[in-house]
């Protein structure tokens, strides 16, 4: 067992060096406005909008909270529950073997572990909640290719390794879907009864 955990580590290490290994300023300057944040608050708002746009204002602001408390769950999980537990360091810690062959980029190495990341549970889980609430092709297809794009310059960064992703893309997709089942079983539910049909008395002539 321990063996086959040393070999999935190396695997991890050698598929992280490959995903980065082609790199330029240009690259370095996207992935730092997708990894540094300043393109989602734009983004985001988009969403909400084309939400509310699409699902009327009541049902697309309810929905949009509801996202964000799925998010919310999911980043505490990963950021409070699953990475002290595992203690996993990332491959930009100084501590870690991998470290002298991780190329840092704007001195950023991040906290001390990164098993699982946070940004890829948190696109994973605002993805799947989209998706489950829009059922339009496209808007799945957009957040699935805005889930991979944070999730990689996560990798381009060196401060995740792929394994880390996975992990985060299982967490988000989870807790997205199980707060979906309680919305549908709350909504059906609390839906309109019914009215039943009385009975016609027929009087017999």
């Amino acid at each position: 067992m321990q063996e086959a955990l040393t070999i999935l580590d190396q695997l991890d290490g050698q598929l992280l060096l490959w995903l980065r290994s082609a790199h330029c300023n240009f690259i370095d300057e996207v992935m730092e406005e997708v990894t540094g944040r300043r393109l989602w608050p734009p983004f985001y708002l988009w969403l909400v909008w084309f939400m509310v746009k699409r699902l009327g204002w009541q049902k697309g602001l309810m929905m949009t909270l509801m996202a964000g408390v799925a998010v919310g769950i999911t980043d505490w999980t990963c950021a409070s529950l699953i990475r002290p537990e595992i203690g996993c360091l990332r491959p930009s810690n100084l501590a870690g073997e991998i470290a002298p062959l991780v190329r840092i980029i704007d001195d950023y190495r991040g906290g001390p572990y990164g098993f699982p990341s946070c940004h890829a549970a948190n696109t994973a889980c605002l993805a799947a909640m989209v998706s489950l609430t829009l059922r339009q092709r496209w808007v799945t297809t957009m957040m699935v290719a805005w889930c991979i794009l944070v999730s990689y310059s996560r990798v381009y960064y060196g401060v995740h390794y792929p394994g880390d992703l996975l992990a985060g893309w299982l967490v988000g997709c989870t807790i997205a879907l199980i707060l979906w089942k309680v919305h549908k079983l709350i909504t059906q539910r609390r839906g309109p009864k019914q009215a039943k049909c009385p009975r016609l008395r027929v009087r017999s002539q």
